[in-house]
C-alpha cells in the first residue's frame, strides 16, 4: 500500500511509459492482492511502441525488441553495473537512451510523448 501511495504520489498527473499495453496489469493485480485502490489513471499511460513507429521504426524491428534490447539495436552501450534485460533500470535507461538517440538524429518529436 505505501508503494503504491508512493508511486501515484510521484508521478502525479503525468504519463506513464511502457513498452507494451499492459502496464496496468502488474499494478491492478499488485492493488487487488493488497486491497489498495489503484489510483493510477487508464489515461495517464502510453505505449512507446507508438512513439517509435512515428519515428520511422518497423513494425518488424519494434517486435523483434523489448525495452531493454532497444539501445543495444541502435548500436548504444551502457557502462552501468547492472546489464540485464528485463532489469527494470536497464529497460528503463535502455528506452531513454534510445528516445534520446532518435532525438539526436532528428527522428523524434518530443511532443510525441504527450499527445
Amino acid at each position: 500500500k505505501e508503494v503504491m501511495e508512493n508511486f501515484t504520489n510521484f508521478i502525479g498527473n503525468r504519463y506513464t511509459y511502457s513498452y507494451g499495453k499492459d502496464f496496468l496489469r502488474p499494478i491492478i493485480q499488485s492493488c487487488f492482492y493488497t486491497g489498495t485502490f489503484c489510483k493510477v489513471k487508464a489515461k495517464q499511460t502510453r505505449d512507446i511502441r507508438k512513439i517509435l513507429l512515428k519515428a520511422n521504426m518497423s513494425l518488424e524491428e519494434i517486435q523483434s525488441n523489448s525495452s531493454g534490447s532497444l539501445a543495444k539495436h541502435f548500436g548504444i552501450n551502457f557502462d552501468f553495473d547492472f546489464e540485464h534485460i528485463h532489469d527494470a533500470r536497464y529497460d528503463a535507461m535502455s528506452i531513454i537512451a534510445t528516445l534520446r538517440h532518435l532525438e539526436n538524429q532528428n527522428r523524434l518529436d518530443i511532443n510525441w510523448l504527450i499527445e
